[in-house]
């Protein structure tokens, strides 16, 4: 499915300053891109870029284009900057959902997931799953 060349890496810098790069990386993502770089640099085929880093051909194939147009910042693990989805619940409501967790449930026995889900919709007015179907609740 992808090919055995590597793709034309645009000369954006040598292979010295690649491999310097990938020895002093300190994100291991980061890291592993950069010897990726260095070795197409060094003129090896995706098969022996794939083998030296583990990753798969499609990986190698995938950094290797992404720097063509990005350069050195294309290979930047920008997953660390991603601070995720907003909490669903304020601080008040998760406060109030940690202390109910420490008494029993309405019904008695023990906390279950369909009965922490009945109780914040009841007291709190919204569901704790949004992407989610409601499964139906068991006793």
């Amino acid at each position: 499915m992808y090919p055995s060349l590597v793709p034309k890496l645009y000369p954006r810098l040598s292979q010295a300053e690649a491999l310097l790069r990938y020895k002093t990386a300190r994100d291991p993502v980061e890291k592993i891109r950069w010897q990726a770089i260095s070795l197409a640099l060094e003129g090896k085929t995706m098969d022996e870029i794939a083998q030296a880093t583990l990753p798969s051909k499609r990986w190698v194939y995938m950094v290797l284009k992404r720097f063509n147009p990005l350069g050195p910042e294309g290979l930047a693990d920008y997953r660390h900057r991603n601070p995720g989805q907003r909490p669903k619940h304020t601080p008040e409501e998760q406060v109030r959902v940690l202390r109910a967790l420490q008494g029993s449930p309405p019904d008695g026995g023990l906390w279950t997931g369909p009965k922490l889900r009945d109780w914040v919709e009841r007291e709190l007015g919204n569901g704790l799953y949004s992407a989610h179907p409601r499964a139906p609740a068991s006793a």
